[in-house]
């Protein structure tokens, strides 16, 4: 914003100082909507492979001594 009496080379830093301003926080959006959009597929993957395991822990308690006494 410049006042209403500045002159026009006042104006013009105005407006390219605004149209920077708005790149960069276009640029930061982008860049925290990508990372969050990553974040969130990785957590789903890690969610679905957790849903997947759950029902293979009881097979695993059982298995797992087993096969640590035929390793010793």
């Amino acid at each position: 914003m410049t006042a209403p009496g500045a002159s026009i080379g006042d104006h013009m830093r105005a407006a390219v100082d605004n149209t920077v301003s708005r790149m960069v926080g276009f640029i930061v959006r982008v860049i925290v909507l990508i990372t969050a959009g990553i974040l969130l597929l990785l957590a789903s993957i890690v969610s679905l492979l957790e849903l997947l395991s759950w029902p293979l822990l009881p097979i695993a308690v059982v298995i797992l001594p087993i096969l640590a006494g035929v390793l010793l």
